[in-house]
């Protein structure tokens, strides 16, 4: 019986020790299990925030393809409007030109003195020296040359001529008419 006590005796000892092995198992897994369901929760945040980032940079992309075509569309706009403006700019300056020489034909019915300009062109000692002309005339009735701080200054006659006018060309143009 003694015997028999004993064996019992270690077996409950060596239970017991087996036991708590166990359950030092069972506490380091449970504290794995606990540090990997933190671990775990933490991942599924960051996915989260992971995927609004992602949701948030389609949207921004989208925003930009948006402002991108608008951009192009407002270029465009532009552009259209620029050679418009040029076409209308062209446009003006020949009705001003129409209106001066209706007003021109007008004054010569009228008997009025006219003013005109002719240009001369450099003379050989200008050209040998490489001087410049400095006046220019921007179209047929104003003539312009440099002013204070490099600012253009307009001059407007009934009529001018530039340096290769011909002298027949001047006297057509000069020549009174009569009706």
């Amino acid at each position: 019986k003694s015997t028999m006590q004993r064996v019992y005796e270690d077996e409950c000892r060596k239970l017991k020790a087996h036991t708590a092995t166990l359950e030092q198992k069972l506490e380091s897994a449970t504290q794995s299990l606990n540090v990997a369901e933190s671990t775990l929760a933490l991942r599924n945040t960051e996915v989260d925030s992971l995927q609004n980032t992602l949701k948030e940079l389609d949207e921004l992309r989208e925003f930009k393809a948006d402002v991108d075509r608008k951009n192009q569309q407002t270029a465009e706009i532009l552009k259209r409007q620029g050679t418009q403006l040029v076409e209308l700019e062209s446009l003006y300056k020949q009705e001003q030109v129409l209106r001066k020489r209706y007003y021109n034909t007008i004054e010569d019915m009228k008997g009025k003195i006219r003013v005109f300009c002719r240009l001369r062109p450099l003379n050989d000692k200008e050209v040998s020296l490489k001087d410049k002309n400095i006046v220019c005339s921007p179209d047929e009735f104003t003539i312009a040359h440099p002013w204070k701080d490099d600012k253009s200054k307009q001059h407007i006659y009934d009529r001018v001529f530039d340096a290769y006018t011909t002298q027949e060309d001047v006297f057509e143009d000069t020549k009174v008419k009569y009706i």
